[in-house]
């Protein structure tokens, strides 16, 4: 695992990349976390250099190490979500990139008043990434539009999993074919959101015919993969009745489901 270590005012932050977990140390706390998850050092060797710099005996530094690192273990994997407080940072934890507003759906319950062929030139993009990693910023969300409509997706995936970047790719699933799943899945730190409001009547009905089945195979062909997938559910007037269905197949393909109220 490794640990992306970031210097504020008053403390350092601590993001755990595949874990999406991050947690708030001190100068000391970050130079141990730094040694054990990026530079590998054993326990025994970080408790030599605690107890020569702080003066305390090996058997005390020991004691402290391993109860510091006891606990950062269970803030990184927690029973649900982490809590970041609010406060003024010295940049972003985590940005979004709309990348394009064109679009192959036309969603019943899109806001987009124009789906032209728009692009962020790819050059762009990947010179706003380098920015954003150079600032440290933890996180990337890559939305659109539809964000597989951008030619040069895959060299801006590719630029984000360079700097070690954790990133989100929302998409309706559509692009998602077996050739473009197995690139997809070779892609670190990367988790596909994919967009299904309902079952084939429903989400056919809010997104076009046949659009359901297509999604459907997608995700399936993603879990084969062993690729990192979760559903995002947009809740309406027209499926918000039925929503438990959803519910229960995200179970039964054993995806995480996320809702967003519109």
């Amino acid at each position: 695992m490794r640990v992306k270590i970031r210097e504020e005012e008053d403390r350092f932050l601590a993001y755990f990349i595949d874990s999406r977990r991050m947690v708030g140390v001190n100068e000391n706390g970050a130079n141990i976390l730094d040694a054990f998850f990026n530079q590998n050092k054993s326990v025994e060797m970080i408790t030599k250099e605690q107890s020569k710099k702080h003066s305390i005996s090996p058997p005390q530094a020991n004691e402290d190490l391993k109860e510091f690192l006891g606990q950062i273990q269970k803030e990184i994997f927690p029973g649900g979500f982490n809590i970041v407080e609010q406060e003024s940072l010295n940049s972003p934890l985590g940005v979004e990139l709309n990348l394009t507003i064109s679009c192959n759906l036309r969603c019943k319950h899109c806001f987009q008043a124009s789906y032209a062929e728009t692009f962020i030139s790819g050059e762009q993009v990947i010179d706003i990434v380098d920015i954003l990693a150079s600032n440290d910023v933890f996180e990337v969300s890559i939305i659109g539009g539809e964000p597989f409509l951008h030619p040069n997706l895959f060299d801006i995936l590719k630029r984000c999993e360079k700097h070690e970047m954790a990133m989100n790719l929302v998409t309706n699933g559509t692009f998602l074919d077996e050739k473009t799943i197995d690139k997809l899945a070779n892609i670190n730190r990367l988790v596909l959101i994919v967009s299904l409001d309902g079952l084939k009547e429903t989400h056919d009905y809010i997104r076009g015919a046949g659009v359901f089945d297509k999604v459907d195979t997608a995700l399936r062909g993603l879990i084969d993969k062993n690729a990192t997938v979760e559903i995002i559910h947009t809740l309406n007037s027209v499926n918000l009745p039925k929503y438990k269905q959803i519910i229960d197949y995200c179970e039964e393909l054993d995806l995480p489901c996320n809702f967003s109220l519109f």
